[in-house]
Order: C-alpha cells, then sequence, then structure tokens
C-alpha cells in the first residue's frame, strides 16, 4: 500500500461535499479490467486530469455491499441472459464515511445506468417494510427478496477536473455469504468505472485504456460472486468476462 499512497499523495482533493455536483445518478458507465501494475504506471498521468476524493484523511475507501435477488436468482439471470432491463438491489455500506443507503440500479433500454437510494442507519441482510416500500415504489413488480451475498473492496474515486465525470478503481476484493468468506484469488485485478453523463470516448481515461489496447468490459462485481458462491448457477455468458480475470491476474 506503500506504493500506492505515495502515487495518491501527488493528485489535488476533492471533498465529499464538492462530490454532490457530479452524482451522475443517471449515467452511462463504461469499465475496464487491467493488472495492478498498469494502475500504478498511469496513476502518475492521471493526476493531471483528475482530483481525487480524500474522506477521513483517506484517499481510498472501504465499501461493503449486501446484495439481495429472488429465490430463483431472477435479477442475476436476467443479466446473464442479456435482458435489457435489469436490477440490483443492494445496501451500500461507505466504511470510512459511515454512511449506507439502500440502492437499486436499473439498467435502462438506453443503455444508461439509472440509480435510486435512500439513506438507512446500517446495512442488514433482511429487508424492512420501510425498505420494501422504497424498492417498491421505484420497480413495477413486488419482489420477494432474499439475502444473497455481501462483498467488500477498496475504491479510488477520481473526478474529472473539466468535465462532468467520475472515474472509480476498485480493487482488493473478497466476499461471503453469511459467515462462509469465499477466497478470492483475483489479487492482482483491478476494476475501473467511467460514469459519465452520456458515453464519450475524448475522455482523459479513456484515451489512456485506448493508448494500452484495453478495451471496455461488462463486468458485475454482483455477478462475478454470484457464480462462483452458486457455482450450480448458469455463466456461460460469463465465461468471456472470467477469461479476462484469468488474463488481467498474472
Amino acid at each position: 500500500m506503500s506504493e500506492l499512497n505515495k502515487h495518491l499523495d501527488e493528485f489535488k482533493i476533492i471533498s465529499l461535499k464538492e462530490m454532490n455536483s457530479v452524482k451522475l445518478m443517471d449515467r452511462t458507465d463504461t469499465k475496464f479490467v487491467f493488472n495492478k501494475s498498469l494502475l500504478f504506471k498511469i496513476l502518475p498521468i492521471l493526476k493531471n486530469g483528475y482530483k481525487i476524493l480524500k474522506v477521513n484523511g483517506n484517499r481510498f475507501s472501504k465499501y461493503n455491499s449486501i446484495y439481495f435477488d429472488t429465490d430463483d436468482f431472477l435479477f442475476y439471470k436476467s443479466h446473464h441472459n442479456g435482458r435489457i432491463n435489469r436490477v440490483k438491489i443492494r445496501f451500500r455500506e461507505y466504511l470510512d464515511s459511515s454512511l449506507c443507503f439502500l440502492e437499486i440500479k436499473k439498467k435502462n433500454p438506453k443503455g444508461k445506468t439509472v440509480k435510486n437510494r435512500m439513506i438507512v442507519k446500517k446495512a442488514n441482510r433482511r429487508l424492512s417494510k420501510t425498505n420494501y416500500s422504497f424498492i417498491n415504489k421505484y420497480l413495477s413488480t413486488n419482489y420477494d427478496l432474499k439475502y444473497c451475498h455481501e462483498n467488500y473492496f477498496n475504491r479510488i474515486t477520481l473526478v474529472n477536473k473539466t468535465i462532468k465525470e467520475r472515474l472509480t478503481i476498485d480493487f482488493n476484493f473478497s466476499f461471503k455469504q453469511h459467515t462462509k468468506k469465499i477466497n478470492n484469488k483475483y489479487n492482482n485485478i483491478i476494476i475501473a468505472e467511467l460514469k459519465q453523463e452520456k458515453l464519450n470516448r475524448n475522455s482523459f481515461f479513456y484515451k489512456i485504456m485506448r493508448e494500452n489496447r484495453l478495451r471496455k468490459t461488462a463486468m458485475s462485481k454482483y455477478c462475478f460472486a454470484t457464480s462462483s458462491i452458486f457455482p450450480s448457477l448458469k455463466y456461460n455468458r460469463f465465461k468471456s468476462n472470467f477469461s479476462i480475470l484469468e488474463k488481467n491476474n498474472n
């Protein structure tokens, strides 16, 4: 971590309060997967185009997500089967800032991600009546939702200096179901996600990815964890994603 902190210390800072101007709750997401060695290579370049979020003295934050699905894994299967309209429901806990939200993420027919969320006191493995009321407000179907699993990761959040754009860089992934922790063998993987109002290939980060011959990829941390924890589930469409992980983990 010392080498990472050294690089991150060179970024100009943006506060949590200033982040309100780039919430991007209705956005286009573009993901890239690469080895952490490339991260150290590009961080000195990224500091020229981005500021870094600093929370309680930390330039990267710890996240915990608790995911819910139906008994027959409808949300997972919708993603696997390439459904245009698909949903994820989770508690997202920001461990360094003690913030927690119940979040609904929907992918619409135009390929945009729309996120609705409500602040909650803490993340739970069971949804309350109040939680269901919020969920049913935004979904056309009343689902009976069950705890699926939870995952943990660290995140660097960067904000473009000139345009409305965020870049999140996730690493150190782990996940578990109840008390059973699943060892993640992809310790060298970085998942970076560009969040924009609409796709802009002239983005500073997008250009860096092209220069390094990296293509965007649809890598869902939820689906990756679900298929790992429940190996009996169909995962044919995700095989290429697992190949990308294997390739970039060395």
